[in-house]
C-alpha cells in the first residue's frame, strides 16, 4: 500500500493498494490505523463493519476492477471508507463538529510552529490550537497526523526546523534565523 496522504481540497485521507499483491482488507485496516494513529490490532475487527470475504472477492482480479470500475463505501472506526476498483482507498471522518476551526488550525500549523519557535527554542511536536478553537477528537488526530507526516517534514526539508520523532520535539533548524527573521527588534538568536 502507498503512503497515506491527506487531500486538503477534498478533505479526505487516501492511499492506493496494488490489487495484484495487496489484500484490500489489510490495506483498509492499514489506512484506518494510520489515520487513527493506532496499532492495527487495536482497531475493531473489520468484519464488524463489512463482509471481508465479499470485499476481497469484489476487488480480486476481475473485468470490472481491471477497468477501474467498482466502488464500495462503508463505515469503520468513525470513518466513511470508500474502496475503488482502480486501487484507491479514501477515508473521511464522520464527525466534524467545528469545520471552520479545524480548517483554520490545519492550514495554519506551519505558521504557528514557526511563530512558537520564535518564542521558544524547543516545542513539543503537538498541534498548536488557539484557546478559541474547538476540535473533535477525530479532528485533533487528523491534525497530529498532518503535523507529523506533512508539515514538520516539509519544514525540516527546508531546514527551518529539526524534528526529533523519538523525543517528539521540534527545534529551530539551521535556516530558521535566516528565513524567519523575528519581528522583535534586538533579537540576536
Amino acid at each position: 500500500m502507498s503512503t497515506v496522504e491527506f487531500d486538503t481540497d477534498r478533505e479526505l485521507f487516501q492511499a492506493e493498494f496494488d490489487r495484484t499483491h495487496d489484500s484490500v482488507s489489510l490495506a483498509v485496516v492499514a489506512l484506518v490505523a494510520t489515520v487513527r494513529d493506532k496499532e492495527p490490532d487495536l482497531l475493531a475487527p473489520l468484519y464488524s463493519s463489512i463482509d471481508v470475504d465479499a470485499l476481497e472477492e469484489l476487488f480480486a482480479d476481475s473485468t470490472i476492477t481491471q477497468q477501474g470500475g467498482g466502488r464500495i463505501s462503508f463505515t469503520y472506526e468513525g470513518l466513511e471508507v470508500t474502496v475503488c476498483g482502480d486501487g484507491k482507498i479514501e477515508a473521511v471522518p464522520l464527525e466534524t463538529t467545528s469545520e471552520g476551526d479545524f480548517e483554520t488550525a490545519l492550514q495554519e500549523q506551519k505558521q504557528r510552529v514557526l511563530a512558537e519557535l520564535d518564542e521558544e527554542k524547543t516545542l513539543d511536536a503537538t498541534p498548536i490550537i488557539r484557546h478559541d478553537e474547538s476540535l473533535s477528537s477525530e479532528e485533533y488526530l487528523t491534525l497530529v497526523y498532518e503535523l507529523h507526516h506533512v508539515h514538520l517534514p516539509e519544514l525540516q526539508a527546508n531546514e527551518l526546523v529539526e524534528f526529533d520523532r523519538q523525543a517528539d520535539e521540534v527545534r529551530r533548524g539551521p535556516q530558521f534565523a535566516k528565513k524567519c527573521p523575528s519581528p522583535k527588534s534586538g533579537d540576536k538568536r
